[in-house]
């Protein structure tokens, strides 16, 4: 009998589940890894069973009793409806003391208090639930989540917690860089780039939503079989695409406060409806600029040419109008994020000093995470490596 093999990415901003059916440990794939649904409410508060990634938000209705994962809760941020009582960046967190506060809508004192484990959990929930509507439950063998490298004992601890919280058994965890390694080398469209019967050394560069995770291997082809060793990781830092949006967003604010300074004097509800529409606008013109732009970053001058236009209202009627996203606009805004001694570079000197290595060391850089897709990243990590490496996205 065909037994399933669980992959669970419980990322900062979005998760995503995958299965691999085999007959044993030891036998070839009975198919190829695919990805499954998780089923959750849509932003039309439908039902809807055909979506692949779980946005990483929760929404706690305090006054009608519900909770809601994914991708209704982030469209209920995105819109400033209600966003003290949505919750995101959960992964972050996990392993520490800090609790939520999450008040009632009708009454901002009234408040509870809610542990991250047992948040973590619910996004777990949801996707254990939508997985057993796709597989038998007694098919499904073993389920590893995968973590930033730099997590600590407390971290990893309180994700097998949820897991288990969740209802899963059998629950193993991975580091992200070491998850993304082995699928590259067991990739058939991917592994034959580079000769491993010589020592090679790949940098493994993940970035996602919240996590910024580094980590340098030495790898090498021993009749048929890789050995691979790890020779050094970043230290913890979160850092990922959520920062960048605050980059962007902190310029939006300056603009909107310039023709509406009373916004500190906005009840506290009426701060967060504000600061979640333009973190949320922020977000999207990011992802529609980045579209643009990528199909034309080798010619200077229509890269220069492309803009987008930035126009959305804020909050009771106020608006954020005539502003537009530029490449130069965007080299400005994230200065402390793509320059020379920023915050995606500064990572890699450390785990180059670590590793006693140098940047012409490096035989192959691997590009991966949800922020990996941002053009600046690679742009940044291509003028780090004085565009020497092959960078693989």
């Amino acid at each position: 009998m065909a037994k399933n093999y669980l992959g669970i990415d419980l990322g900062t901003t979005e998760s995503t589940v995958s299965c691999i059916s085999m007959q044993s440990k030891r036998d070839e794939p009975i198919e190829k890894l695919k990805a499954l649904n998780i089923y959750q409410f849509n932003k039309s508060y439908r039902y809807d069973r055909d979506l692949l990634g779980l946005q990483s938000s929760i929404f706690i209705d305090r006054d009608k009793g519900g909770v809601y994962t994914g991708e209704y809760a982030k469209y209920l941020y995105s819109q400033g409806d209600r966003p003290l009582q949505t919750i995101r960046s959960i992964k972050t967190r996990i392993g520490t003391e800090s609790l939520i506060q999450v008040p009632s809508s009708s009454n901002l004192e009234d408040i509870i208090n809610c542990d991250m484990t047992e948040l973590s959990a619910l996004l777990l929930k949801t996707i254990r639930l939508s997985v057993e509507n796709q597989i038998l439950k007694q098919d499904v063998i073993n389920t590893t989540i995968t973590i930033p490298a730099a997590f600590n004992s407390d971290e990893r601890n309180a994700t097998l917690d949820a897991a288990r919280l969740a209802g899963f058994e059998n629950v193993n965890i991975l580091d992200e860089p070491t998850a993304v390694l082995l699928s590259y080398l067991n990739d058939d469209d991917l592994g034959g780039e580079l000769d491993f019967t010589e020592v090679k050394k790949i940098l493994v560069y993940d970035i996602g939503g919240g996590t910024l995770d580094i980590s340098i291997a030495e790898v090498e082809d021993d009749e048929g079989d890789y050995t691979v060793k790890i020779l050094g990781r970043s230290p913890r830092m979160d850092f990922g695409g959520d920062d960048i949006d605050k980059y962007i967003a902190s310029y939006f604010l300056y603009e909107f406060e310039k023709i509406n300074p009373s916004i500190e004097e906005r009840s506290e509800e009426d701060q967060a409806r504000i600061v979640s529409r333009i973190v949320s606008q922020a977000e999207s013109a990011k992802i529609e600029f980045n579209k643009k732009i990528s199909s034309y970053l080798d010619n200077e001058r229509r890269r220069k040419k492309i803009k987008q236009s930035v126009n959305f209202e804020v909050v009771d009627g106020l608006s954020i109008t005539d502003l537009s996203l530029t490449d130069e606009t965007l080299k400005d805004i994230l200065f402390d994020v793509i320059g020379k001694e920023g915050k995606l570079s500064v990572p890699i000197k450390k785990v180059l000093l670590q590793s006693s290595l140098d940047k012409s060391d490096i035989d192959l850089v691997v590009l991966t995470g949800g922020s990996g897709k941002f053009y600046l990243v690679y742009e940044t990590l291509n003028k780090f490596f004085d565009e020497n490496v092959e960078i693989l996205e």
